[in-house]
């Protein structure tokens, strides 16, 4: 018999496959959000700045969201630590869907949400 099985703690539970499965990011990265900006969980691997640390750009960004959607969405937050990275694409974004093109912003708009579609994308 083991003599320090009675003083060693008992060995926690393993999860079930359901917990292990459902929750991919582990339980102590998870906590309760203290604004919008924060998320609950982790959305990405790249890092996501505190909102007072934002480039005034993106903090702008930000407030035209919250202003129009509610609240942030989750590519700004993503992109927030690259801000000049974030602002080209954006330029390029509003460029390919608002810019010269024979289709309507409508058809480039429905395109862009089959394609999202089909790659299980949100956005």
């Amino acid at each position: 018999m083991d003599t320090d099985a009675t003083t060693r703690p008992p060995a926690e539970a393993a999860p079930s496959n359901t917990e292990a499965t459902a929750d991919p990011v582990p339980r102590s990265e998870l906590r309760a959000p203290r604004s919008d900006w924060e998320v609950g969980e982790r959305i990405s691997w790249f890092p996501i700045p505190d909102e007072a640390e934002l480039d005034p750009r993106v903090a702008d960004l930000v407030r035209r969201q919250r202003e129009k959607l509610g609240a942030p969405n989750n590519v700004v937050r993503v992109h927030a630590w690259r801000p000049e990275l974030m602002l080209r694409w954006l330029e390029l974004y509003d460029y390919i869907s608002k810019g010269p093109s024979g289709l309507s912003r409508i058809e480039r708009e429905m395109i862009g949400v089959v394609v999202s579609a089909e790659n299980r994308c949100m956005m």
